[in-house]
């Protein structure tokens, strides 16, 4: 028990230091893919293109959690959770990489 509410508390303030909080979006086929993602006051917006962060085996969207903090307030950053990682679980109609 205590364990998981330590381990809790480090994954929170990792997402806080970064900025980032975790939502989720539907795709067109209907999925819903949980996201982890920074977005800069209207007023700080950098004209550049968003950055999306993709995770290896082994890891999950929170991985880059670090790096978010490290690139900045003024672009938006996301790191999805791939199918069968982290908040993303894998059904049996999903393969684990996306289409």
């Amino acid at each position: 028990m205590l364990d998981h509410l330590l381990s809790w508390a480090y994954y929170l303030s990792r997402r806080r230091r970064a900025g980032a909080r975790l939502s989720t979006i539907q795709t067109n086929d209907y999925r819903i893919w949980p996201v982890y993602q920074t977005a800069p006051p209207p007023y700080q917006v950098d004209p550049g293109v968003p950055v999306v962060f993709f995770h290896g085996f082994g890891n999950d969207g929170s991985t880059w959690l670090r790096f978010m903090a490290e690139l900045g307030s003024s672009r938006e950053l996301a790191a999805p959770d791939l199918p069968g990682f982290g908040a993303h679980p894998l059904d049996e109609t999903e393969i684990p990489t996306p289409r």
